[in-house]
Parts: structure tokens; C-alpha cells; sequence
């Protein structure tokens, strides 16, 4: 992913945990955040960890899911619109589908 992004002209950097983004978001400023649910073990607490520290950045959202009226996952998506991520990208996603959403995200 970092490396497909790159190619976009835009400048990435990775954590391997919340706290590892906090720690590096000291020193950089950024703009959007790709966060994937199983990053911590913590799922949507991770989501409003970031959106505490950064109220205005803009987060994707990667997980597994399939997305039925009739299932919690459902309720789940509803939760995570209400958190401010600004898309989410189900697993598996191919390149085109991550680049299409950052760029709907920055601009």
C-alpha cells in the first residue's frame, strides 16, 4: 500500500499501533489516516483514540466485512460514519480501490 501510494505523489508514513501514530504525529503533520480495525486489538476504540488527538483528519477505515442490512455489520458501518471516517474500504480491496478512496478523502 505504501509503495502504491507513493507512486501518487503523496507522502506516506506507517505505524504499526495507535500509539506509534501519536508518538510520530508529533513531529509531522498529516492529513489522512488509513487505519485498519485490527490494528490494536481495540477495533472502534482506535477510531475515536485518533479522532481525540486529531478531530480534523480524515480516516479510512480498512476491514473485513460484509455489509448486510440484516447482520451487526450493518450497525457497525452506521457506528463508523458517526465517528468521522470518511470511508471505509472492505477486505479485500485491490490498489485502484485504495487510491480512488484516498483521493475522494483529500479532496
Amino acid at each position: 500500500m505504501k509503495r502504491a501510494l507513493s507512486q501518487e505523489q503523496l507522502q506516506i508514513d506507517t505505524a504499526c499501533t495507535v500509539i506509534d501514530a501519536i508518538s510520530r504525529h508529533k513531529a509531522f503533520a498529516y492529513d489522512l489516516c488509513l487505519l485498519d480495525t485490527r490494528l490494536d486489538e481495540r477495533g472502534l476504540t482506535s477510531i475515536e483514540t485518533v479522532r481525540r488527538c486529531w478531530p480534523a483528519m480524515k480516516i479510512i477505515l480498512m476491514t473485513t466485512c460484509d455489509i448486510n442490512p440484516h447482520d451487526d455489520m450493518y450497525e457497525y458501518i452506521q457506528h463508523i460514519g458517526g465517528n468521522g471516517v470518511s470511508h471505509y474500504l472492505c477486505k479485500p480491496f485491490n490498489l485502484q480501490q485504495l487510491k480512488d478512496a484516498v483521493s475522494r478523502a483529500l479532496n
